[in-house]
């Protein structure tokens, strides 16, 4: 598969492969018994007979075509009498380098979701997609904003497949699961014995796994200061180093990263990098809540039907006004575990009740608040930024228990521990 030419002492070309006539766009009957620079002006064959030295894995450029080449002398009683060059298109070899990061990687590189699996007709909907078809065609940072459980990683996985990278990895990263003693390594990679407990071999990090991909950075606001000035660099450079390495690494990596956190609040509490907000909102998308979206509901109570039971679910005008009336605070995951509660209970109790006591119980937990903390309406008042500060000191102080007042309060513990803190 690799091009091969041979000259004798003189530059004069010996032998000239298929391959090579493929690569260099010339016929072995045009250039044997020529001259080689006459034909492949960029050569260096001619540095290597004189010099009796080999070049190893060098660039030359042919044409439009960079080829990736190795030119060796051949040494007959220590005289030169020849040169042999192999050469193959790196964009072959790129091809090969892809396929050993997939097989040394042992993950599913996948996305699975395209822009039909994002249910919905409603005009925030349709705009929303129109948007991102527009800029799956770029290879341009896309930052998508929104609440919890809106669909940011499904909207990422339509825009990789519907994009021309759609054929490469998809990886996906969420920055807020990971410990940040872990996070930079999970990123960019590591050296064999770089630190305790670094697996034997080194690892590959997620950037060099989506090498001609996407990568997905998911709650990209929670990321430590430190790592969003790596990853601001390695945006800008497009180029990783593993910990450890001295060696640099080029990428070529289509970012998406998402937040539901408002990024500029977090810059001006100097929680953020400003120029990796500005590096990362080149295209901007905006998910919306459920609230917003409300003509939505009926089809999306359908699709996750269709996902769990394969059938049809017939919803009542009273049923869907109950549907659109509730404020759906875990937005359209908060739907899919409504109706899979409606497709196990679906045959022996009514549908109406399944909502009644699904409503009942975000109810309680409202009513477990106000009911131990009478004290809450007796706060300053101030910006609603300070309200919601006295507001979870106060309940803390009650539970003592950050898991039950996530709960309580209708929100995840991740997002509790970030006000907290």
């Amino acid at each position: 598969h690799e091009g091969i030419i041979v000259t004798d002492e003189k530059g004069f070309v010996t032998f000239f492969n298929p391959s090579a006539e493929k690569i260099m766009n010339i016929k072995s009957k045009d250039i044997i018994g020529k001259r080689v620079d006459e034909y492949i002006p960029t050569t260096e064959l001619y540095k290597v007979i004189k010099t009796g030295k080999s070049q190893l894995g060098k660039i030359q450029k042919i044409k439009n075509t960079k080829i990736l080449t190795n030119r060796i002398p051949i040494l007959i009683n220590n005289e030169v009498q020849g040169v042999v060059a192999t050469f193959q298109n790196i964009n072959k070899i790129q091809d090969y380098e892809f396929q050993i990061r997939k097989e040394l990687s042992h993950k599913g590189l996948i996305s699975k979701y395209t822009f039909e699996n994002f249910v919905g007709e409603c005009k925030n909907t349709k705009e929303l997609i129109s948007k991102a078809k527009i800029y799956a065609k770029s290879d341009s940072t896309i930052l998508i904003s929104g609440e919890s459980g809106t669909g940011k990683e499904i909207l990422a996985q339509s825009i990789h497949n519907y994009s021309n990278r759609n054929k490469n990895p998809f990886v996906a990263i969420n920055c807020s699961a990971i410990a940040e003693n872990l996070l930079e390594s999970e990123l960019f990679g590591y050296e064999e014995g770089s630190f305790t407990g670094a697996v034997k071999g080194g690892k590959m990090g997620v950037f060099e796994l989506a090498h001609k991909g996407t990568i997905f950075l998911d709650e990209i606001g929670s990321m430590p200061l430190k790592l969003q000035s790596i990853l601001l660099r390695t945006l800008q450079e497009k180029e990783v180093r593993r910990i450890g390495s001295d060696r640099i690494i080029k990428v070529d990596v289509r970012v998406i990263a998402a937040t539901n956190n408002n990024l500029i609040e977090e810059v001006e509490k100097s929680k953020f990098r400003k120029d990796l907000y500005y590096r990362l909102n080149v295209l901007k998308l905006n998910t919306f809540p459920l609230r917003d979206r409300k003509e939505d509901i009926k089809a999306l109570f359908q699709y996750f039907a269709d996902i769990h039971m394969n059938k049809l679910i017939t919803i009542d005008s009273e049923l869907e006004d109950q549907l659109k009336n509730y404020h759906w605070p875990g937005n359209v995951r908060e739907l899919g575990n409504f109706v899979q509660r409606v497709v196990l209970l679906n045959d022996t109790v009514d549908i109406h009740d399944i909502f009644n006591e699904f409503v009942r119980e975000g109810e309680f937990k409202n009513l477990q608040i106000n009911q131990t903390n009478k004290n809450i309406l007796e706060i300053n008042r101030g910006t609603l930024k300070d309200m919601e500060k006295e507001i979870i000191s106060k309940l803390y102080k009650e539970h003592k228990n950050k898991t039950m007042l996530a709960e309580n309060l209708g929100i995840s513990r991740t997002t509790l521990w970030k006000k907290m803190k």
